[in-house]
């Protein structure tokens, strides 16, 4: 690996760590809500169940970030 195909892995990882991050917030922030008692509105459900989707899309991200860190640096030598 090249140093831009390094840079770019670290890049996307760091973009999959924010997405799972914002993810667990939102979950945990809809989580509260519940334990507290209060009811969700049909937009703070969405929310709720979007979280999950920014988890998954963080950790495939991550995951997925070396191959996807090669292809963007390839030829930027």
């Amino acid at each position: 690996m090249n140093h831009y195909q390094k840079v770019a892995t670290v890049l996307i990882r760091s973009a999959g760590v924010a997405a799972v991050a914002l993810g667990v917030f939102g979950f945990l922030y809809g989580a509260a809500l519940m334990v507290r008692g209060a009811h969700l509105t049909p937009e703070q459900a969405d929310r709720f169940g979007g979280s999950v989707g920014y988890v998954l899309f963080g950790v495939a991200l991550y995951l997925l970030g070396r191959p996807l860190g090669r292809l963007v640096g390839r030829g930027l030598d």
